[in-house]
């Protein structure tokens, strides 16, 4: 009975020894060169951590109406820039250049006061990066050169189009300088993305005061005004309607009835849109200015160019030209 006692005693120890030994292996650290799976997963679950955690459930409604605070809310802080509580304005996801997709925004800084009126704006383009999670960013202060815009709806925004024919998309902006003129005080600009922002164009002649388009006047007999563009060779003459006829004895003609001279009043470009108008596949801009003679409450019509890239001289051209004469009645 004792044998058979120490018998079992003797195959317990074994295999408590076997066990004991087994744990020791599980437990040891792996001392070949060679990487485990975990290993060579650790850089993938690594980069995707910072993505994880902003993975969330689906977040129901609670309501279907609400306040909404536009002075409060689409802020941002860019620290790295040196920018804070700046908004955002526009954003768009564009082809910038070959191969190169990424986000272009039009952020505002209502530093005067709030309530998103006058406002200095700053254009922002993020790029992806193959290499990190993030995005890199370029930014462009676009207020010291010509002072703050309005930011009311649609007087200051972005388009996009191909204009150099590259097949990438450029960057259009239009901005409302001031509400002064016939049809305000307007800013327009193009820029390309090449590793950085760079301006292509700007509607500002420091000499000129705004970008030359080439059109003049020449009054005729009988109130008729003759538009001239130099650029083109276009030419229009039409009838010239007041309610005052003193407004043509005393401003058109002089004392024996012969036509003065006088300049047409060009304003800045209060449309700057781009359109295909050739229909070549690479888009040019077409401009509409507002044009007067004595004052801008004399209006006369609108001056109307279309301006063209060359990829030679690295320029923009009036490439044509035309003119909307003043369609009001006056009875």
């Amino acid at each position: 009975m004792k044998r058979f006692c120490c018998g079992i005693l003797i195959v317990l120890m074994v295999l408590c020894l076997f066990a004991c030994a087994d744990d020791k292996v599980k437990e040891s650290p792996v001392t070949s060169t060679e990487p485990t799976v975990s290993q060579t997963t650790d850089t993938v679950q690594n980069n995707a951590a910072t993505r994880d955690e902003y993975y969330r459930d689906h977040q129901e409604l609670t309501a279907l109406t609400g306040e909404f605070n536009p002075d409060e809310m689409f802020r941002v802080d860019l620290p790295s820039v040196g920018l804070e509580n700046v908004y955002i304005k526009q954003v768009e996801s564009v082809k910038l250049d070959e191969g190169t997709y990424g986000k272009v925004y039009l952020l505002a800084d209502d530093r005067y006061g709030g309530g998103m009126s006058t406002s200095d704006h700053y254009l922002l383009v993020t790029v992806s990066q193959k290499e990190t999670v993030n995005d890199k960013m370029y930014i462009k202060d676009l207020t010291p050169e010509y002072n703050s815009s309005y930011s009311a709806a649609m007087s200051a925004y972005l388009y996009f189009a191909d204009l150099d024919g590259d097949g990438d998309k450029e960057i259009i902006l239009q901005e409302c300088k001031g509400m002064s003129g016939g049809a305000g005080s307007w800013l327009s600009r193009v820029f390309d993305f090449n590793d950085g922002i760079e301006e292509m164009f700007t509607s500002y002649d420091p000499d000129n005061k705004y970008f030359e388009t080439g059109f003049s006047c020449t009054l005729l007999k009988d109130n008729i005004m003759r538009i001239d563009n130099s650029f083109t060779g276009y030419t229009l003459e039409f009838e010239v309607k007041r309610e005052n006829e003193e407004y043509f004895t005393y401003w058109w003609y002089d004392e024996e009835g012969n036509p003065k001279d006088h300049e047409l009043w060009i304003d800045s470009f209060n449309e700057f849109e781009p359109q295909d108008v050739d229909g070549d596949g690479v888009s040019e801009i077409v401009c509409r200015q507002y044009t007067c003679l004595n004052g801008h409450t004399d209006y006369v019509g609108s001056a109307i160019s279309v301006l063209k890239y060359n990829s030679d001289t690295k320029e923009f051209y009036v490439a044509d030209a035309s003119f909307e004469p003043d369609q009001r009645d006056v009875d």
